[in-house]
């Protein structure tokens, strides 16, 4: 009996024992690792998972998350636009807490049929990585997903459905094991098409009365295997199978697909392709690439090329009236000042070597990006002013120009370019200057666009070698008229007055002008390589001016100590960025400008917000002149915080792959770039180069069926 009370007394306590532990675990719950090996939902035909790249939400806003769905042998899944049969997997997250948004990054697809129909998606396995935007960073997040997906094989189609919790708590924002696997997952998924590698060049519609051909051509510096192109569009039209051509080095692929209204391909669609934007999407083998292009209409060949020439050469001539070639108009007046009291044939030759100085370096421009497009790298207008080198290069012979000006020393023309302009008839002394200023004004002109060279930029860089090299040959002619003017007529020279004290004046003053153009330069360099780089190269460049001021005290060797200056300067600014190798500082946006996030455009634009993206750089000085006479204006700051406005700012001050890809949907190589997305322009319209407060509130304006300054006017006067 007494052995019978102890036994029950011991299982009391065991009772207890285990009600207490119970009551301590609810009381002080243990942190959740995120464990998703049980978010598992096996059926007959399939199986789903989801996985989770986080252990714990940290700082970050976005946090990444796997929905894998494997199938029976044989069977597959759908992408998300699977063809005429199937739909892509459905995802409702009704159920989550401190969700905001979601974003689904698609891997490559595949074609195949089902009974007997094309049909687009995965062959019995596919890891979709999901990325989650928080709407409280730093917070738990409670993920409730339900998922309604189809599975076929050659005749059957099921559908499927699962169901996932998942509790990820607040914690260090350490990485989950799994998190591997959405990596991976992500790699396949292709990547923005920025000119580099496999690329897009050309969308263009063939259009008739009873037919449109859509043509797509694309290119592959290693050569094309097996390309498949898929094709999406806003637009409800259907795109038959497309057809497909290749060069004989195969790094040219052509492709034609017929559009038709519906997939009865009885008729073309009611309304025409041309000029709407379509998604393409070409996968050859392991790479894959995706962009955004406007389609443009079929021309007629001759007189296109007629306008594209006449683009190229106004938008040349409008570059010399243009902020970003302000900086260099000292080289300009002086070149023409010191043709004053000269005899008309040496006016004219001193014209003739600026204007061969220009053309010289369009083509030398226009041979880099033939080199750069080839090699399937990415091309584009003003790209040297995003290397550190480059600047470096343009301050120190900025610096020594200015103190030539001041008059501290004579430049002495090395010997190669004193034979290659006499091989060409220009030997005669004081040429090579105007040569060189020739090069310079060129270089320093190519941080942006003007209207009509945007055009002519987007035709040549999308076309092959011989339209760049002739339309860049246009744009120099352009840039180079005014020079040609004066050398046609050199009796417009002879009348200024005569070389005097005024010109020694004008001369120092010039050279404060670039000495300014170099301190423009020092604000791109800050930015990319941090504040260290530019004031060790500041300390430099007032050492050059220091050591070039007292050259003329110095008696012996004079060239020896010039060169041996010249050679330690160049070392130096060669090697600095490497040595210190400062990352370029964070750059704060101040409202009401938000972070450039293309993914979101289309949502916001479904969610009837009107979304302004302003592509801009520090060293674009016509976008500079947007950001102070528009952007900065107080009414347009008004505008662009209305609650139906989003502004995004997209800094390609340093170089950056989805700016680029985003800027080449729209067939510009060039900045400033602005668009403006609506209900009434979901595809984006492009805006002037040159920005006024009017022409913003015009284009958001007509973005919506609801004027959005009158809106902002009646909300001012409550």
């Amino acid at each position: 009996m007494a052995t019978h009370l102890r036994f029950v007394k011991k299982e009391r306590n065991r009772h207890f024992s285990y009600l207490l532990i119970a009551l301590l675990i609810c009381l002080f719950p243990q942190e959740s690792k995120g464990e998703v090996a049980q978010n598992k939902e096996t059926t007959r035909f399939s199986q789903a998972q989801l996985i989770t790249g986080k252990n714990s939400i940290g700082s970050e806003s976005d946090i990444f998350v796997g929905l894998e769905i494997v199938t029976k042998p044989g069977w597959k899944t759908y992408w998300r636009s699977p063809g005429i049969t199937g739909y892509p997997p459905k995802l409702n997250w009704d159920q989550s807490k401190n969700f905001e948004s979601f974003r689904i990054y698609w891997p490559k697809p595949h074609r195949f049929y089902v009974r007997g129909i094309e049909a687009v998606g995965y062959l019995e396995k596919v890891l979709l990585p999901i990325k989650i935007t928080l709407k409280n960073p730093k917070e738990a997040f409670h993920l409730g997903l339900r998922v309604n997906y189809l599975v076929c094989d050659i005749g059957n189609c099921v559908q499927e459905k699962a169901s996932f919790n998942l509790d990820i708590p607040k914690g260090d924002g350490s990485i989950s094991s799994e998190n591997s696997l959405i990596e991976t997952a992500l790699k396949e998924v292709p990547h923005l098409d920025t000119g580099k590698g496999m690329t897009f060049e050309r969308a263009i519609l063939h259009a008739k009365s009873n037919e449109q051909i859509l043509e797509v051509i694309a290119h592959k510096a290693d050569g094309f295997k097996h390309p498949e192109l898929f094709i999406e569009s806003n637009n409800k039209i259907f795109f038959d199978l497309p057809q497909i051509a290749l060069s004989k080095t195969a790094t040219i692929a052509q492709f034609h697909i017929p559009v038709y209204e519906n997939e009865s391909k009885k008729k073309p669609p009611f309304e025409n392709l041309a000029d709407k934007m379509i998604i393409l999407t070409l996968v050859d083998g392991n790479q894959a690439v995706e962009t955004q292009k406007i389609v443009e209409p079929e021309g007629k060949p001759f007189i296109g090329y007629l306008l594209i020439l006449l683009s190229a050469f106004i938008g040349g001539l409008i570059l010399n009236f243009m902020p970003c070639v302000l900086p260099v108009l000292s080289l300009k007046v002086l070149g023409i000042v010191k043709s004053v009291g000269k005899p008309k044939a040496t006016i004219r030759k001193e014209f003739f070597a600026t204007v061969l100085g220009i053309l010289s370096s369009f083509v030398i421009l226009a041979l880099i990006a033939i080199l750069l497009k080839e090699l399937g790298h990415a091309v584009g207008w003003g790209l040297q002013f995003q290397q550190p080198i480059f600047l470096l290069a343009m301050i120190f012979i900025l610096t020594l120009i200015a103190c030539n000006l001041w008059g501290f020393y004579e430049i002495t023309t090395p010997a190669f370019m004193s034979r290659f302009l006499s091989g060409i008839g220009l030997s005669s002394t004081g040429l090579e200057s105007h040569f060189f200023t020739g090069l310079l004004v060129t270089v320093l002109a190519t941080p942006c666009t003007a209207p009509f060279l945007a055009t002519a930029l987007g035709f040549a860089l999308s076309r092959g070698s011989l339209e760049i090299l002739i339309i860049f040959m246009f744009m120099g002619l352009g840039l180079s008229s005014l020079y040609i003017i004066f050398m046609a007529f050199p009796q417009l020279i002879q009348r200024l007055p005569k070389p005097g004290s005024w010109m020694v004046w004008l001369k120092n003053i010039f050279g404060g002008f670039l000495i300014l153009t170099a301190g423009w330069l020092f604000i791109s360099l800050t930015y990319l390589k941090g504040y260290v780089i530019s004031a060790l190269t500041a300390v430099l460049m007032l050492v050059v001016v220091l050591i070039l001021s007292q050259l003329s005290k110095i008696r012996h060797s004079k060239k020896l100590y010039v060169w041996m200056f010249v050679g330690a300067v160049g070392f130096t600014i060669t090697v600095l960025p490497y040595i210190i190798g400062a990352q370029n500082p964070h750059k704060h946006l101040e409202a009401p400008w938000q972070p450039f996030e293309p993914e979101k455009i289309a949502r916001l634009v479904n969610e009837d917000k009107i979304v302004l993206v302003d592509v801009t750089a520090d060293w674009c000085l016509t976008c500079k002149t947007n950001e102070t006479f528009a952007f900065k204006r107080e009414k347009v700051r008004k505008w662009l915080s209305n609650e139906k406005v989003v502004a995004m700012q997209a800094d390609w001050t340093a170089p950056n792959e989805a700016i680029e890809a985003y800027m080449k949907q729209f067939n510009v190589y060039g900045i400033p770039l602005t668009i403006v997305y609506g209900k009434n322009f979901p595809d984006g319209i492009k805006l002037p180069q040159i920005l006024t407060p009017e022409i913003i509130k015009k284009f958001l304006n007509k973005a919506s069926d609801r004027p959005i300054i009158a809106l902002q006017d009646v909300q001012s006067a409550n």
